[in-house]
Order: C-alpha cells, then structure tokens, then sequence
C-alpha cells in the first residue's frame, strides 16, 4: 500500500517556546533588564509567531537583533530563527540562512550551543525532505543531529531525531527498522518529567508502523498509551496524528464506521489547530477508507480536493504519488482515457531516477486504453450473466433442487471466467515488458552504431590529421594528444561492445562472457570465471540482460572495490539459475553506504527476471553477492 503522508517533525525546532505561554514571555521580556536575556526571550516569542504571523515574527526578531548587536553567539542564533520565519514560505533563503547560522556557531563549544547546531541542520534537513530528498533528510540527522544533540545533554531533542530516523525507515517500508527507532525515543522520553508532549507522538508513530507491520495488537497497545498521555491535553496539535493512525487501525479491522468517526473527529482537533498538514494526511487516510468500501467515486473526490490545495503544491514527491493513486481510481471507475493522461502528467513531473520506472505504467495504461472496447464487452457479458442469475434466482421459489444445482454450476463457470480474464491480463503486462526490453535493446543497438561509426569515425579523422600534423612539426604535444585521443577512442569502442556485444549475438551468452572477463585480467587483478550449462538460454533478450548483470558485478568489483581477485561463477540448473560474485575488495557497509546507480541497474534487472538478490559485504572483508532466478 503506497504511503504518502507528509512528515515535517517541527515539534522538536521549537523546545523553548512550547515550555512556556506565549504571555508568560511576554511578561518576563518586559521585566527583563539584562539585553542577552531580552533578546533570547524576543527570539522565543519571534520563533512562536513564526508559525502563523511572519509579520509580528520579524518584528520581534529585529528587537532582538537590536539588543544581539555586538554578540557574537547571539548573532548566530538571531540568524537561526530569521531562517524559520521563512521556513514555509522561501526554502532557499531559509536553508541558506541555516549554513550561516551553522558557520558563525561553529566556534561556540556550549551544551547550548550544540543544541542549536542540532536543531538548524534537522531543520535544514526537513527542508530537503520536503523537496523529496529523503536521503539528505536521513544521511544529515545521522552525521549531525543525532551527535549533536547528545552533546547538548538534550534526551527530549535526541528523542525526536530518533524519532525521524524511525520516520525516514518507515517512509521506505523498513518498518521493523523503524520500530526499533522508535523505541529507542520512547525508552528516552519515559526517563524525562517533562517530554514537552512528544512521547505521545512518539507512540503514534509506533503504532502506525506496527500496523503496516500487521502488529495489529502491539499498535493498539501503543495507541492506548499515546491517549492516556494525551486525554490531559486536549488541545494537543497531536490529536489530529493521533486520530488519523487510530482511523489506520480500524480500517485493517476493516471497521469503516469507527475508522470514519476517528477521521472526523481527527479533522475537527486539526481544523481548529490549524495543522495543515495532519489535515492532509486525514483528508488522504479518508480516501483510503472510500476505496476499502469500494466508493470509488467518493474517493477520487476526495483525491481531487487534495491535489487542488494550494498549501500542498510545493510538495512535488506527494503530488507524484497522490497522481499515481488517481489514475489508479480512474482505472478502477473505467476511464482510461483520463487514468492514461494522469500517468502522463506524473511522467512530466518524475525525474530521471524513476523514468525507466514511469515509462512502464505509461505503457500498460495505454495499452489498457486500446483494450477498453474489447473490455466494454466483457463487462457486457458479465452484466448479462448478473441477470440471467436474478432470473434463475427467481426459479429456486418453485424448484429449490434444480435451482441449487444450476446455482453451483453458474459460480464453476464464473471461476473459471475470472481465471480467464486474470490470465489475460497476465499475459497482455508480460507482451508489454516484453516489448519494453525489445525496446532497450534496439536502442542500445542504435546507440552501439551511432558511437561506433559516427563518434568514432568523427575522432578518427580527427586523430588522423593531428597525427599528419604532429609529425611534419614535430610538436611533442601534439604526439600526446593523438596518444590520448588514441586511448579516448578505445575506450568508445568498447563502450559500443559493451552495449551490444558482438560476441554474443554470434557464439552466445557463456563465450562472450568468457571474453569480457579475459579482457579484464591484469597483473593488478585477476578475474576467474566458471560456467556451466548455459547453452539452454536461447533467448536473445534474456541473454543480453544477463550479460549486462554479470558485467556491472565485474566492473563494480574493479571500479569501487578495488579488488585484486574476483570470482564469476555462473550454473543453471533445470530452470533455476544461480549467479555468484565474490571479491576481496575493500567492502562496504550495506546500511549507510550509498547505493551507486551500478547496484540500481542490475537489481532492476533482477527484478525484470523475477529473481532475488542477497549483498554480503564488510569494510575490509570483500564482498559477495547471490543472485537467483528461473528461466
């Protein structure tokens, strides 16, 4: 199930402000005779007003910077919370108010000091989150936020960065990964008197991974303590999260009326709040609730009112989603026209690292589209055997028996009918990948061609006459750049063999395999190679993906791991083939270190041939990597 929730953890930016009311800091800024401790109570009062009146909030922040004139310290931090006032409304400006911020604090060795680090890069992060960048949000609160705020002594900020990590895991599906996060938070904040309300939260965030986890009784249990420590505080901002994750619950116990009144009530609590976002993520779980009761219409009305809020329309990677959803409605009420055109626009929007991924959807939605007269048929015959069944329906009134049986034989062949369609549809997405990676491959052929004949030609010729040149002046820089346009000019010819290797059009996967290895043996590495029994993959498509696998583990192997020795090892056995890469390079760690576009390839692949995948690697201990797949 696609999740698309907004998570923008401000909770833990704004400690200070949400210690004391806003009144009693203003008294205390009026009694206030020391101008340090005046001008840290306006930036508090400032920082409070920046959530819903940015002009109130530059104005105390411009008294503040009056009395921090002077201040180093107070400076840096009057800069911090000038980037929050426009967090909402200038990314870039508020980011590059951060690294300022960031830069002049640097000098300052305080728990205090370490705090504000840690808050302006988790704020600096969440700002990239928004644009889509979960993997900045991740990498910058393990390599900052996180240090940080242990240095600072602040278990309530550590909490929460945990807490987001917990978030960033459960975003990616990773929810085992995400509990543990979270329960790391929640052992910190059961230790504070005053968590500020985030243990409540922190429990809401549990429970709604527990329940994507199907840990339907463990969620309850946490939504339960979440409510016993919010029942206090009834005007907690927490409540509409609360309520959102607890309308989850009922709908896996597939209880629609108790999932809708905790929407309803969760839309109430975040209506008067003012939280844009929870309202969101209620308006979006609502939609969920339509489309479990199979309200279709109702929840593309409800997918609709989303996509047209203008509060929503900065967050590109939501609207991709919510898009993809959309079309899914569309496709379900039988309008492929308008599903096809949704992809489309979800296409324009995608960026390079999902296209390969659209193109995919795009092409099995139109190929839906040019079917949907031949479905319109089906739907036909299927409401004509509805009709024929209340007729039949009719008849059991006067003979029960001949009815039973005529009953029992229209649901075999309704069965059987349902099977049918679902082979078709099999059938017809296989045509279409199919078509998709024949595709590929006469661009890659395309592109073989083009460097080979015209690029190379274009550097041949050119290479030529300065070669003629550099021996009628006798220029010795002239005679190494036609050494290097010598070099520049293999290494082109062997990216065209590697696109569509000849010797694998002509001898077959296991020769041309056989070949790229022995080109790649060196003093400095030694690559062995063993095959068995690959003379029954006859499949040109199929051969040439798996070429392409095997020769991006080899080169990953050389490129990033430095290795010395590596073994290929390739057996198919009946239809079960098994591929084995092993080096003693210098490894990796799998959970922290980023995936090159090289990995992504090949487990696309993988993917395309329905296999597996398994990555064994240490820094410093090789690394070894398994792939399984019928074919």
């Amino acid at each position: 199930m696609t999740k698309i929730l907004v998570h923008i953890l401000l909770l833990f930016s704004c400690l200070s402000a949400s210690a004391q009311s806003i009144d009693s800091l203003m008294r205390l800024a009026e009694l206030e005779q020391s101008e340090t401790e005046k001008a840290k109570l306006l930036l508090e009062i400032s920082d409070y007003w920046s959530y819903t009146d940015s002009t109130k909030a530059l104005r105390f922040l411009n008294q503040a910077k009056e009395l921090a004139e002077g201040n180093d310290y107070l400076e840096a931090v009057s800069i911090f919370y000038e980037a929050g006032v426009y967090f909402d409304h200038d990314i870039e400006r508020s980011q590059r108010l951060y690294m300022k911020s960031a830069e002049l604090l640097a000098k300052f060795k305080t728990e205090e000091a370490y705090e504000y680090k840690a808050r302006l890069w988790h704020n600096y992060a969440t700002l990239d989150q928004v644009s889509g960048n979960d993997q900045s949000f991740l990498d910058i609160t393990l390599k900052y936020c996180i240090p940080y705020a242990e240095r600072s002594g602040n278990n309530i900020l550590l909490s929460g960065y945990l807490s987001d990590v917990g978030m960033v895991f459960y975003n990616h599906k990773a929810y085992d990964k995400s509990i543990d996060y979270y329960n790391q938070a929640i052992n910190l904040l059961s230790k504070e008197k005053n968590d500020g309300g985030n243990l409540p939260r922190a429990y809401v965030n549990m429970a709604q991974s527990q329940i994507y986890q199907n840990e339907l009784k463990g969620a309850k249990e946490s939504l339960d303590h979440a409510y016993t420590l919010l029942k206090d505080f009834p005007e907690s901002k927490i409540f509409a999260f609360y309520y959102m994750v607890k309308s989850m619950y009922h709908r896996y116990n597939k209880d629609v009326e108790q999932s809708l009144q905790s929407i309803n009530e969760g839309i109430k609590h975040a209506t008067k709040l003012h939280a844009d976002y929870d309202l969101l993520g209620l308006q979006y779980e609502k939609y969920q609730v339509y489309k479990l009761e199979g309200n279709y219409t109702a929840a593309k009305t409800q997918l609709e009112s989303i996509l047209d809020n203008k509060k929503y329309s900065g967050l590109t990677k939501n609207k991709l989603a919510f898009l993809i959803e959309l079309a899914g409605v569309e496709k379900m009420l039988g309008d492929y026209r308008r599903a096809y055109e949704l992809i489309e626009e979800h296409r324009l929007l995608s960026d390079t690292f999902h296209a390969e991924n659209t193109r995919a959807k795009i092409a099995r939605m139109e190929a839906m589209y040019r079917t949907s007269e031949q479905e319109k048929e089906i739907l036909q015959l299927q409401n004509k055997r509805r009709i024929e069944s209340m007729l039949l329906w009719g008849s059991i009134f006067f003979i029960i028996l001949l009815s039973c049986i005529f009953y029992y034989a229209l649901r075999q062949r309704k069965r059987r009918n349902q099977q049918q369609l679902h082979s078709f549809e099999q059938q017809r997405e296989i045509e279409v990948a199919h078509a998709l990676m024949e595709g590929e491959e006469q661009e890659r052929l395309r592109l073989a061609r083009d460097l080979h004949d015209g690029l190379g030609g274009m550097i041949t010729g050119i290479k030529m006459k300065l070669d003629t040149k550099a021996r009628m002046m006798e220029d010795e820089d002239l005679t190494k750049a036609v050494e290097q346009l010598d070099s520049t000019l293999l290494e082109l010819r062997r990216t065209a063999r590697n696109l569509i290797p000849e010797n694998l059009l002509k001898y077959g996967l296991e020769d041309a395999l056989k070949d790229f290895c022995q080109s790649l043996n060196t003093e400095e590495t030694q690559i062995t190679f063993y095959c068995n029994n690959l003379s029954p993959i006859r499949d040109k498509n199929t051969q040439l993906v798996l070429y392409h696998i095997m020769l991006e583990l080899v080169n990953n192997a050389i490129r990033h791991a430095e290795a010395t020795h590596i073994l290929l090892q390739c057996t198919l056995e009946g239809d079960l083939l098994l591929i084995d890469v092993e080096d003693d390079g210098k490894g990796f760690d799998l959970e922290t270190t980023k995936r090159n576009m090289g990995l992504n390839n090949i487990e696309m692949r993988v993917a395309y041939l329905e296999g597996k995948m398994n990555i064994e690697s240490q820094r410093g201990k090789g690394t070894t990597i398994s792939i399984e797949c019928h074919i």
